[in-house]
């Protein structure tokens, strides 16, 4: 008689009263429909008036929302009390702050649906738990889905050759031609290509009419000034403009070729590769940044070639596992795959080059591999691939580019948190900042007056606050700056974690308000100010109107249900999170590594000068349905790389 495993669920169920059944399962939907149509509006001014006021109006979807989540519940506890996942809880708990944080900077644009009045902390409270337990009752329902998926035995190949062709199984070339041929509508529609602030200022340096500097990487103004340099050889900056994005397009495609090409070497399910496939091919975001020149799409392609390349590389060190069924929870101190270690390096590498902090990415995942792989002298061959790249990297900023003339970034671009947060403090406490903190701010801005801080404040942008700084200071002046802005989180707490929700909470909330996908990769730059006139460079399409169509089915999409999800940057943080909760559960620690550069990524958005903006977040909506195929990846799979 086999014994039972640790995971079986019906021994740790505990079965309720019939009598119960249908009270809890009321209650909770109550809950839980009050958290769903809750907006914080209220207006009374003792605590029940308060109160009353704060209980939303139902209407047709709230009502809808409590008949389906009561029968959720009622299923799941007519099977029984769910057995207790801490993961499940987890998870729960931060998706449910997340949601309040975003209705609250949504409604008010600061954090006092969560300490505003006494009163509002047990609404809050209230609001919490009823979405935690929909997340939470979902969350256990999808993780036994998972774990049950992950047992069924491989589907035969060859099955679907048809699916095959397009989802990786028959090499690049079919897939990498269907998504050229899906994207060639937007190609065509918003020819030569879309252009913001930033592509004309890569041309301006290119061309000398603005200095060279590393504020864009030089290797990605070569290679858009290149292009339209050999447009202009034959007298059109228009083709050489639409020669560079055929070349990102055709580069990002190629990276996600490689990726259902590494799905399809994992024995990756058909259906999921082939979802994967219309998720590349269909949805519009893909489609808008091939056709905008801009640096975020050849680097995220970098980024995507890259995670694919720690995936090979993770699976075939991870060969010869003595453990089947744990499925590796580190690599062992056996053979260091030289080949696919100096590719990871290679486009290691590239990543850096293609965005200046690329080299923190890179680091992270190095690091992680150094953790995963086992034994001294597998240690040092990775250790030694991380420090050729990083002294290639500190060699080309630190040694060729300041020998080129061409200076570094500004450093207002590695002061993004602490500049809003000191603005938000001058706007709101202006009058109660000490003198010597206020003599310590206004060394490191340009007009040496404080108050243009919290002029110049916008809450989901640090850019104008950044143009008040600076850059020439010195380092003691920063210095400086720098203990201030902590004496004032120090003062005013509540304050500076309002100025960070505004700045990041879109990245972490599904329901926040989103920033539009074409407000920037729809348009050529007109400003004078960047757009001197010195490139000849317009739409094909001079009436708008094929562009102005288009634009109104991206944006009608965006607004469509379930279909809105693969627009919200939130929901690709979930995803993320879920991901890596779920590869912790199943002991998949050998995956960690492939999902660093999105969890960088991820960190380094909440840290960026801007609250939601698609083009940071990229690398990470890229990688998703790779990195929730290395979670889902079944048990026979993973069996048979560890034998």
């Amino acid at each position: 008689m086999g014994t039972m495993k640790r995971n079986d669920r019906p021994l740790q169920k505990r079965i309720l009263p019939k009598a119960f059944l249908w009270l809890d399962s009321v209650l909770l939907g109550l809950i839980s429909s009050f958290a769903f149509c809750y907006r914080g509006t209220p207006a009374g001014d003792t605590a029940l008036e308060y109160f009353l006021d704060s209980i939303p109006e139902a209407g047709m979807m709230g009502t809808f929302c409590f008949l389906v989540l009561t029968a959720l519940y009622y299923q799941r506890l007519k099977e029984g009390v769910p057995v207790f996942r801490l993961s499940a809880a987890v998870l729960g708990v931060l998706f449910s702050i997340a949601m309040l944080v975003g209705l609250s900077m949504n409604l008010h644009g600061n954090l006092c649906l969560l300490w505003g009045r006494a009163v509002e902390i047990p609404i809050a409270l209230v609001v919490i738990g009823g979405w935690f337990c929909m997340f939470y009752f979902v969350l256990e329902l999808l993780l036994e889905l998972a774990e049950a998926y992950v047992q069924r035995p491989l589907n035969p190949p060859g099955k679907f050759p048809a699916l095959e062709r397009f989802a990786g199984g028959r090499g690049l070339r079919p897939v990498l031609t269907a998504l050229l041929i899906c994207w060639l509508p937007y190609l065509l529609v918003y020819f030569p290509a879309s252009l913001s602030w930033d592509g004309i200022n890569q041309l301006n340096m290119f061309f000398g009419e603005d200095l060279w500097s590393n504020a864009h990487p030089p290797l990605s103004v070569a290679l858009i000034g290149s292009c339209v340099a050999l447009g202009r050889l034959v007298g059109s900056d228009n083709l050489g403009l639409f020669l560079y994005a055929l070349l990102q397009s055709f580069v990002l495609a190629l990276a996600f070729a490689e990726t259902l090409k590494t799905m399809t070497q994992l024995k990756i399910s058909i259906w999921v590769r082939a979802l994967t496939m219309v998720f590349y091919a269909l949805v519009p975001i893909w489609g808008m940044y091939a056709q905008w020149a801009v640096k975020d799409t050849l680097y995220t392609a970098a980024v995507q070639l890259f995670t694919c390349r720690i995936v090979q590389f993770s699976r075939t060190a991870g060969r010869g596992n003595p453990e089947p069924g744990r499925g590796g929870s580190a690599v062992p101190g056996g053979r260091i795959p030289k080949s696919e270690l100096l590719q990871v390096c290679l486009f290691g590498l590239l990543v850096c080059l293609l965005r200046n902090n690329g080299i923190l990415l890179v680091t992270a995942t190095f690091l992680a591999l150094l953790v995963m792989v086992k034994g001294r002298r597998s240690k040092l061959v990775c250790g030694s691939g991380f420090a050729a790249v990083l002294a290639l990297f500190l060699c080309f900023s630190g040694v060729i580019l300041p020998a080129l003339g061409i200076g570094g970034s500004s450093p207002s671009e590695l002061l993004s948190v602490p500049l809003q947060q000191t603005a938000r403090v001058v706007r709101e406490h202006g009058d109660s900042i000490p003198e010597d903190i206020e003599a310590a701010i206004e060394a490191v801005l340009d007009d040496g007056d404080m108050t243009v801080l919290g002029q110049v404040y916008t809450p989901r942008l640090a850019d104008p606050v950044k143009g008040a700084f600076d850059n020439n200071c010195t380092p003691e002046e920063r210095n400086g700056f720098l203990l201030a802005w902590l004496r004032l989180m120090f003062r005013h707490p509540g304050t500076c974690l309002d100025a960070f929700a505004a700045n990041t909470y879109a990245y972490f909330c599904p329901d926040a308000d989103r920033m539009d996908l074409l407000l920037y990769c729809t348009e050529i730059e007109s400003n004078p100010a960047v757009n001197t006139g010195f490139f000849d460079l317009h739409y094909a399409d001079e009436s708008g109107v094929l562009r102005h169509a288009l634009g109104g089915i991206v944006r009608a999409l965006a607004r469509f249900p379930v279909i809105w999800l693969f627009f919200s940057q939130g929901f690709y943080g979930w995803l993320l999170a879920a991901v890596f909760t779920f590869a912790l559960v199943r002991r998949r620690g050998c995956w960690i590594p492939a999902m660093m550069p999105s969890l960088a990524t991820f960190l380094m958005c909440l840290l960026s000068a801007v609250n939601g903006e698609f083009r940071y977040l990229l690398p990470v909506m890229a990688a998703a349905p790779l990195l929730l195929a290395l979670v889902l990846r079944k048990q026979a799979a993973e069996d048979r790389d560890a034998a």
